[in-house]
């Protein structure tokens, strides 16, 4: 696998590069593949990359990525979507909510039956 970066550009109001890179391979390559290579190429952690896309064409060899490079995780964090499933809180945050919202309920009905 070859990696030849077609575009490096520097964003500082996102803290980030952003990359465009053409990788000449036998078959498509995984993300975790694409990681590793950026980051040894980049001397960056693989927790501060995000890949935005891998492309190809049929029949041919090359693919076509898309990266940003932040300067640290927290960066990434602020900046990049989130996934629903990594916004979503946990089923035991939930189940608090529901038990906070059942006892305002509670609490209401026992002062309307006050009146």
């Amino acid at each position: 696998m070859t990696l030849k970066i077609i575009e490096e550009k520097n964003n500082p109001l996102f803290g980030r590069k952003e990359i465009k890179a053409v990788i000449e391979s036998e078959k498509t390559p995984s993300r975790a593949q694409i990681l590793e290579l950026l980051s040894k190429k980049f001397s960056a952690s693989p927790e501060t990359i995000k890949i935005l896309g891998i492309k190809g064409s049929f029949g041919v060899r090359k693919f076509s990525i898309e990266a940003n490079i932040y300067q640290s995780k927290e960066e990434k964090e602020i900046v990049e979507l989130k996934k629903k499933k990594e916004a979503r809180p946990s089923d035991a945050e939930l189940e608090n909510r529901r038990s906070d919202v059942n006892l305002k309920k509670e609490e209401g009905t026992k002062t309307g039956e006050k009146q």
